[in-house]
């Protein structure tokens, strides 16, 4: 019978390429969020003057703003230094800004352990608490 291979064992090429793609993922996001404007109540490209259409699903059943409406209004208002407005749209906003931002010096870090010959820091405990405390101050300040 074969031995089971570990689990923790891992490729250094494939956990680089796993943690570059997430930092450009949030690279990507934050550019976005800087070529993107708020006019209006609406978030639109600037130079064609065209917005993005409304996603919600729960607002256009029911008419009411679910908990993350204005997550997208809030980060671009966030990059764009427009702090009070960001607070308006959904203060939930900052949260998932700085979950953006820290993603990148996070990610570097990552790929400068596993080109030392290091594991990477395993944060799969983490991911999930940080995914409940959103979930959790999304519907707070929904409620309240």
């Amino acid at each position: 019978m074969k031995p089971a291979t570990k689990v923790s064992e891992f490729d250094p090429r494939r956990e680089i390429t796993h943690q570059a793609a997430w930092m450009i993922a949030s690279l990507v996001a934050i550019s976005l969020a800087l070529v993107l404007d708020v006019r209006n109540q609406h978030v639109v490209f600037p130079t064609w003057g065209f917005a993005l259409p409304e996603s919600c699903w729960f607002k256009r059943l029911t008419g009411m703003e679910c908990p993350g409406c204005g997550l997208t209004r809030s980060v671009v208002s966030l990059v764009h230094g427009n702090f009070l407005d960001a607070w308006h749209f959904n203060p939930g906003g900052y949260l998932f800004f700085a979950i953006f931002v820290v993603q990148v010096p996070y990610r570097i870090a990552q790929i400068c352990r596993v080109n030392r010959g290091l594991s990477p820091w395993c944060a799969a405990k983490l991911a999930p608490v940080i995914a409940c405390v959103a979930a959790l101050i999304l519907l707070l300040q929904w409620l309240i």
